[in-house]
């Protein structure tokens, strides 16, 4: 068994993500009407971090997709396995020794 395999094994939970469509002039943002559904595993845990414009603030928890989850951004809505929306405070691509996205660290609270 692979390191890869062993990493997947670990993503026993799944969130779904929408994509966000348009900002009204009053700043409020609307989301796609159907999300993609991504197979994770979902971390809670609050904690000090960053977000994307590099402030500190609480995170909640930690989402870690295998692989590529570029779609991903600070603007889409973050639905948790338990029905909770949360915000998306930070994004996050980690690569392999080869360079290729290995997994996704999304951070997420509020």
């Amino acid at each position: 068994m692979s390191l890869s395999s062993e990493f997947a094994e670990m993503m026993n939970d799944s969130v779904t993500v929408y994509s966000q469509s348009t900002l009204d002039k009053y700043g409020k943002r609307t989301f796609n009407a159907t999300g993609r559904v991504i197979k994770c595993r979902v971390e809670y845990d609050t904690a000090l971090t960053r977000d994307n414009e590099r402030r500190d603030v609480v995170s909640s928890g930690t989402v870690y997709v295998y692989g590529s989850a570029v779609d991903v951004t600070v603007d889409s809505k973050l639905l948790l396995p338990d029905g909770v929306e949360q915000p998306i405070i930070d994004v996050s691509h980690h690569t392999d020794e080869t360079g290729a996205i290995h997994h996704t660290v999304i951070k997420f609270g509020r």
